[in-house]
């Protein structure tokens, strides 16, 4: 006669069972690293883009954005732009464009990135600004972002004017 035995059913389902219970806080961890390297990737990616519009449309642009401590936006930022001498004023939603001024709309890292933080505990606002040739003019101010559980990388601006993550 073919087939299973009781035994032997109930042996491969506690194996299986035992694989999964390891298996499933790996997945988890991952998953968490993952979204981790996602906002860095975005912050990143959106610093860039601000640099490389202030080289093509010769304006000042800018990362503005809110750390978690702040009241405002938390974990918020956005792409702004500028001929004058003024940046738009932050409490204008974006999009804006005028003929002087350009900023994104607001990007919620958290609700793209879920437990994703920037700058934990940090200040409530700050910026990565270029010139119109696309050169770092802010202080060399670094972005930290945070998953709830702990890690964290950094994005960090240079002179001239790249960026890069210096702990990925």
């Amino acid at each position: 006669m073919a087939g299973f035995t009781i035994i032997e059913i109930w042996i491969t389902l506690v194996v299986a069972l035992t694989l999964m219970t390891v298996a499933l806080p790996l997945f988890g961890a991952a998953m968490d690293n993952h979204r981790l390297n996602g906002a860095v990737r975005r912050v990143i990616s959106d610093t860039r883009l601000a640099r490389s519009k202030a080289v093509s449309t010769r304006w000042r642009y800018r990362i503005f954005a809110y750390g978690d401590t702040s009241a405002t936006r938390p974990n918020q930022y956005r792409i702004e732009g500028t001929s004058t001498a003024a940046f738009p004023a932050p409490t204008t939603d974006g999009p804006l464009a005028t003929g002087t001024q350009e900023a994104s709309r607001w990007i919620d890292l958290p609700a793209e990135y879920t437990g994703v933080r920037i700058n934990p505990g940090g200040a409530a606002t700050f910026d990565i600004a270029f010139d119109e040739a696309g050169n770092v003019t802010s202080p060399l101010t670094s972005i930290t972002i945070q998953r709830g559980t702990g890690d964290s990388r950094t994005v960090q601006p240079y002179r001239p004017g790249y960026v890069k993550c210096t702990n990925c």
